[in-house]
């Protein structure tokens, strides 16, 4: 993971693909058309569809815990010299 480049740990899961794949199977009046069936179904996968990231939430159910795990975050952050190094990894 450390030597990973962007593409290869972006998170993404081949949304691209996804959606070429779900363009592929209509036939559009105009590409204000498709551009507008791209952006319907782009918003759909980011927001209502669960990401296992979340444990199976949808970003949309998962918003509501961001302000907690920031403080939470930050607080660990905090205590740092307290307690040595409380964040790290191999990479670090």
């Amino acid at each position: 993971m450390c030597g990973e480049t962007a593409p290869e740990n972006s998170g993404l899961g081949g949304v691209g693909e996804k959606q070429s794949s779900v363009l592929e199977a209509y036939l559009f009046g105009s590409v204000e058309e498709a551009q507008d069936l791209s952006d319907q179904w782009l918003a759909d996968y980011n927001e209502n569809r669960p990401h296992d990231a979340l444990g199976g939430l949808p970003p949309a159910h998962f918003l509501p815990y961001v302000p907690k795990l920031k403080s939470l975050a930050e607080s660990v952050v905090r205590n740092e010299g307290a307690y040595g190094r409380a964040v790290g990894g191999p990479c670090s």
